[in-house]
């Protein structure tokens, strides 16, 4: 016997069984998966929501008119964006996704959605 399974033959069919682990466990009182529970609705409500301040947001067009680095990805937040605008001195920079500019973004506009305002 191979593989802790035991074959019957019968003249019409041919069935198969597994043999339990233990000695006195039987195969009705093995363990059966257990179903994966829904989560509670105030866990699920939040894992809808979309990215908090995602440069997306406020993505305008690529004029070309930049040069690619320093740059950000899309999915990135506004806030990393705000330290790259900051730390390079620079008021807007490119938005790149798969390797590609998408867009670009504004230092005033990502200020703007943080709830700081520029003269």
């Amino acid at each position: 016997m191979a593989l802790g399974l035991q074959y019957t033959h019968s003249e019409s069919e041919q069935t198969e069984s597994r043999l339990p682990f233990s000695g006195d466990e039987s195969p009705d009182r093995m363990r059966r998966p257990t179903k994966i529970r829904d989560p509670p609705s105030h866990v699920e409500s939040s894992m809808h929501t979309r990215s908090l301040n995602s440069v997306r947001e406020i993505l305008l067009p690529f004029t070309g008119q930049l040069p690619l680095e320093p740059s950000v990805r899309l999915n990135d937040q506004i806030t990393t964006a705000i330290e790259v605008m900051v730390k390079h001195d620079l008021h807007i920079i490119p938005v790149f996704w798969n390797m590609r500019p998408v867009g670009q973004v504004r230092l005033k506009d990502a200020f703007a959605v943080v709830g700081i305002r520029i003269p």
